[in-house]
């Protein structure tokens, strides 16, 4: 996905690259990002992310970073077509207890319910069963 092996990446002007014919488009956010500092160890472009989410360099990545991120005009989304389905991927729910990994998502879910038409809590490295838990709105 080009994010150099990062857990969060604020995308490029020339990214992401996505059919005009696409219906279906994924944003992908690794939780181990929350609460790590908003710097090079965790983010790919993150004096990138820090302008789209209005956050300071090394601050805390939040709950509320990722969200401004996905609802951000430049940001997770940004070339994805307007009729579209969004779905927001939380990855690597393997890394955190299942209660931390079920709060994040119903939170996130609550803050993006008018941004995204879904957000998954998975764990793509687990191949047999990926999704963990997903939570669908009303469409946009």
């Amino acid at each position: 996905d080009g994010a150099r092996g990062r857990a969060i990446k604020a995308p490029g002007p020339h990214e992401p690259l996505v059919p005009h014919c696409a219906d279906l488009v994924f944003g992908c956010v690794g939780l181990d990002a929350i609460g790590k500092p908003l710097s090079g160890v965790a983010v790919h472009r993150p004096e990138r992310l820090a302008e789209l989410a209005a956050a300071g360099m090394n601050s805390t990545i939040t709950p509320e970073v990722v969200e401004r991120l996905v609802r951000s005009r430049d940001g997770l989304f940004k070339s994805a077509p307007p009729a579209s389905l969004r779905v927001l991927l939380l990855n690597k729910a393997d890394l955190l207890e299942p209660a931390e990994g079920a709060a994040i998502l119903h939170e996130l879910f609550g803050r993006l319910e008018h941004s995204v038409d879904a957000v998954a809590l998975c764990s793509l490295a687990d191949r047999r069963s990926p999704v963990v838990a997903f939570c669908e709105g009303s469409p946009r």
